[in-house]
Order: C-alpha cells, then structure tokens, then sequence
C-alpha cells in the first residue's frame, strides 16, 4: 500500500509485473514466467551488475500470511470496482446521528471511519460469490456496466438463480440488440470479478426487510461484535443511504468475544475451545444463556467450565426459588383461596412492593439490553429477598398455620403472584427452567397460565402494589433483624442457646410511630424475627445493641420446646390438651381433629 500511495503522490504510474500464479509477465523482462520468491537472487545479481543496488540484506520481520493455508501473501496492484462514498458521506455520518449506539463508543468509532474513508472496492477475485454484471468489450477492451445490463441480468438471475451467470456465455447474458457504447462493438465477455461479501450482506435491508410484509424497514436493532464498525454495520448503512436516503436500523449494539479463562482467543488448535454441546450436555442450555445474560457484553468475556459450573450454582439457587413457589401452593387455588390486597399482611405487601421494584428495573434492564443488570436483579432477588428473608420468614405460617388460616392464605397468594411474575421474568433467558414450571404446576394454577410461557406476555409492575411508606418502615424493619441475627449468632457461638426459636428478644425505638407499628402486629413480627418471644420498650437481656434508631437484646426463653412450631416457650404443655405442645399449636390441632383434618393419636 505504501508503494502505491507514493505511485500515486509522485504520478509514477502503475506497475504490476506478477500475474495472480505468483510469477512475472512481459512487464519484467528477462523474468517473465519465473516464480516472484525463485527470481528474487537473479534480481539482485542484475541490479549489482547494471551497479545500480545501494544495499542489499536480510532480516526477519512480520509479514501477511493467509489466515487458511498459512502461507505468504504478496500484494498486486489490480483493476477493480469501485463505490463511491464521498457522494453520499454528508447524509451517511448524519444518519449516523439519529441512530442509538449500545455502548455509546460505537457512534464516535463508526463514525470518524465513515469521516476518513476513502473510495468503497466493491469488487473481490473469488471463484464463488454474487457476480457483478459487467462485461468487457472485445473490440475496445473497456468494461461495460449500465443499468439497462444490470437489469437484465438481474431478471436472468431472478428466475434461475445465480449460478446461471456461469453456466451461460456472455451472449446469452446480454440483451440481443445491446452494443458498446464506447465503439459500438457487439462481442463481449463476462467480467470474473465477484460483489464484495460486505456488499451482499449489506444490502439485506433491502432483500429481506423490505420485501417482506411482515417485517419493516428500518429494523429496530443490529447486533453483531465489534469488528463489525468497519464490516456490516457500514456497509449496510452505506448501501441504505445510497439506496434509499435512511439508515437501516435504529439502535446498533455491539458485543465484545468470548475469550479462555485465562483471556487468550479461543482456537481449536490449541484447545482452548468451550463446546457449547459440551456445557448443554452437562448443565443444560439454560446454565449457558444464563452465563451469556450474567456478562458484560460491551468487552470481551472470559468463559472457561470452572466458570460454568459456578454459573450452574446460581443457576440452582434460582430453580429452588420456584421450587418452593410451587411446592407450597399444592392446596392453592387462585379463584377461590387468593386474598384481595387490601386483606394481606403487611410483609406480604411489602414484598409485593419488592416486587413491583425488580419488575419495573427487569423491564428497564430489558428495554436497554442490560442483560448482566436482569442477572444481577434476579440473583439478589432470588436469594436474598425472597429465599434468605421471606422464606425464612413465612415457613413457620406455611408449615404450622391450619390448612385456610388467614394469613397462611395471605402467603400463599403473594407466592402465587411471585411465581407468575417469575416466571415471566425468567422465559426470555431460563425459558426450559420456566416451562418445566409451568409442566409441574397444579392443575388449578395451570389452567390460569398460557398453553406454554412462550406464549405469555412480560409481567407488568402494578402501581396498586407500590407503597412508598411501607417499604420505609419494612427497610427499618430489616434493619432490626439485621441487628438481631447478629446478636442470635453470637448466643450460638457461646452456646447460650442453639436454635433462634429458643431465644426471646426486646426492642426499643426512638421512634414511637414505628415502636407501635410493631406492638401492632407483635405476633407477625416475632415470625419475621423468628424468635420465640417479642417484647417492645426496653432492650434488656444478656446480649445487647445499641444503634443511632434502636436498641436490641436477647436472652434464653424458658420453658419447653414445642414440638410441632419448635418454640421455647411456658406455655408448652400448660393448660393445652397435648402436652408437647404450645397454646397455638394445640389450638390449630384441636380444630383439625374437630374437623377430621387430623386424627386423634
């Protein structure tokens, strides 16, 4: 390229004395038909002997070779095609203004190479490829391409395809009156010069959106790596714009490759590939979209199996999530058991509020390609809100609460509506993990989803569920417990107690709106604390926190264990029909037995 660039600057002409074998023609006398590497000693022996040679030496250096056969290439300086872009560059580097680039980097990097680009070579000398439809005069040897040839072989080409310009001579490949319009000659032959493959897929916009009813053009997105600033994405915008005057897609985004583990480029050679069959065998397809949804995309990643198989870990996590969704909503039926909002407990709103929260950034994740933002949201969501607290929380109501208890039901129904919404969340990335669940529903809970998750539509936040000042409270709230787990692990650690269950704790607020918020629903909150008592106004006991809001303590419960809720409590066996049992429990199984729920032992 350098030597032609100084062709070019000093006008020397063009020169190009070695045929595409490799060897010399006429332009190089005493050479002609010696292989270019062979005649390279004789070269420098005549410029010695005609003392015409400066210098001469050898050294090693870095050299184009082909990316297939790995052998040497030379440059020739040939005829081509040509496009050109400074017709259109102005309107080009404009459109490029209106489109959305995801990452951003993308407008400046597309658009300084549109800036600095010189004449588009549109042809390439390949023996496979779309032919260009130009044909050379044999009287005057000068390339011959107008639109009416264009059109006529376009024509040919439209009814027995491409591979008719080979199969056919030039004259049958030529309207029967056409002549040259540089001499008037009427013998031609075909050009062997093929459309370069950017041109091709470049130009999809206008064989495939536009020809399609069902699609429109422009496309609403191009996704492809990031090479592709200089490939498809230019030459598509390219031929649009000269085409049509408008881009051809809206929003372009750009993706990094996935490298090894160790961030070198995976080759098979080396052996360093991982096997998209090889990671579906193991972990399922599932395991590998969710790793694709959990990177940063806009670099290059690193993928390795030790990667996958901490990704299969998180990829459990989630599907135990739903595992308990379904597996306690067994006696559920929506039409008859679900509980209107207004009848919920107040953890259950705020955990639908929690809810609505991660719906509406799912949503905003989705909308802005942020897939790694989706996978972040339903990791915390999956096992930190829903299985670390509300679980945690709500087994001793599932578990010990009669079968259409109050608020058992009132669990239930946010279960149900997690599991929906969960279920919709997850199908665009974890769609065999969301259709199993659908498979493995209830039939009462079945007949109220689509035939597959497939055909469902996203979940939509609820602006009924969002309530503000609930989730200050609950965030104060889970403050408390924070405090209060800390002080609960540190009586295990010196065996004051071994359970939570066999603890009792105080809390004492600055607040007095929130303190008797939590007197309000004393008993809701000694489940959310999981304790086996709660008392509120001071904060005494032989284990104590002192923050800016609140004061916390515990100490030992006295009494028994209970044996079907596992409280410490007094009353276990006081007063209760069943002597290992506490006043509620005995309560609950009382009526069972009086209902014949349960039998007497």
């Amino acid at each position: 390229m350098e030597d032609y660039e100084v062709g070019e600057k000093y006008q020397l002409g063009i020169l190009s004395p070695v045929d595409r074998d490799g060897k010399y023609t006429s332009e190089a006398p005493g050479f002609e038909g010696e292989f270019y590497k062979n005649a390279n000693p004789a070269i420098v022996e005549l410029l010695q002997t005609k003392n015409k040679l400066v210098q001469h030496s050898t050294f090693k250096h870095s050299y184009p070779h082909c990316w297939r056969s790995k052998t040497p290439l030379i440059y020739r300086a040939t005829k081509q095609w040509f496009a050109s872009v400074e017709g259109f560059r102005k309107e080009a580097l404009a459109a490029v203004d209106q489109v959305e680039w995801i990452p951003a980097s993308g407008h400046d990097r597309i658009h300084n190479m549109i800036s600095d680009r010189s004449d588009w070579c549109v042809s390439r000398q390949r023996v496979w490829g779309v032919p260009i439809p130009a044909f050379e005069c044999k009287s005057c040897h000068q390339a011959v391409l107008t639109q009416t040839l264009t059109e006529h072989v376009a024509e040919i080409v439209a009814e027995h395809g491409s591979d008719i310009w080979w199969q056919r001579e030039a004259k049958e490949l030529i309207p029967t009156d056409f002549v040259c319009p540089n001499c008037q000659g009427t013998s031609f032959e075909k050009d062997s010069n093929i459309m370069d493959v950017w041109f091709d897929s470049g130009t999809s916009h206008s064989g495939v959106l536009r020809l399609r009813p069902e699609l429109s053009a422009p496309a609403d997105l191009y996704l492809e790596g990031s090479d592709q600033h200089r490939g498809w994405f230019q030459s598509s915008l390219l031929t649009s714009i000269a085409a049509y005057q408008e881009s051809p897609y809206k929003t372009v985004l750009t993706h990094g490759f996935a490298l090894d583990g160790e961030g070198k480029k995976m080759s098979k050679s080396v052996g360093n590939v991982v096997e998209p069959a090889k990671v579906i065998q193991q972990y399922g397809a599932d395991v590998l979209r969710l790793w694709v949804a959990s990177v940063d995309y806009s670099s290059d990643v690193k993928v390795s199996y030790d990667i996958l198989g901490q990704m299969a870990d998180i990829y459990r996590k989630i599907r135990n999530t739903i595992r308990f969704l379904i597996s306690n909503l067994y006696d559920f039926d929506p039409q008859q058991d679900a509980l209107a909002y207004s009848d919920l407990s107040e953890l259950d709103r705020f955990t639908l509020h929690q809810l609505n929260q991660v719906t509406q950034q799912m949503t905003d994740s989705f909308e802005r390609f942020a897939f790694y933002r989706f996978y972040q949201l339903l990791q915390n969501f999956c096992v930190v809100d829903l299985s670390n607290v509300y679980f945690a929380i709500v087994k001793d109501i599932l578990y010990i609460e009669a079968s259409d208890n109050k608020l058992r039901r009132s669990v239930q129904t946010v279960l149900w509506e997690v599991l929906q919404s969960l279920l919709g969340i997850i199908t665009p990335v974890l769609t065999h993990m969301a259709e199993d669940a659908r498979e493995k529903l209830p039939a009462a809970l079945q007949s109220q989803l689509p035939e597959s998750v497939l055909l469902g539509t996203f979940p939509e936040a609820k602006p009924e569920w969002e309530n503000q000042q609930l989730a200050a409270q609950w965030t104060e709230v889970m403050a408390i417990r924070d405090e209060l787990n800390l002080l609960l692990e540190e009586a295990r650690s010196q065996k004051k107690i071994g359970r939570s269950m066999e603890a009792n704790a105080s809390i004492n607020h600055s607040s007095e709106e929130l303190q008797n918020y939590l007197q309000t629903h004393k008993e809701l909150f000694r489940q959310v604390f999981i304790v086996a008592d709660l008392e509120f106004g001071h904060a005494n006991g032989e284990l104590n926190k002192q923050t800016e809001n609140f004061a916390v303590a515990i100490t030992p419960a006295s009494g028994n264990k209970c044996a079907r809720c596992w409280k410490t409590s007094p009353e276990v066996g006081e007063g209760t029909q069943h002597d290992d049992l506490c006043q509620r429990c005995d309560d609950i199984v009382n009526e069972l037995i009086k209902t014949e729920k349960l039998s007497e032992v």
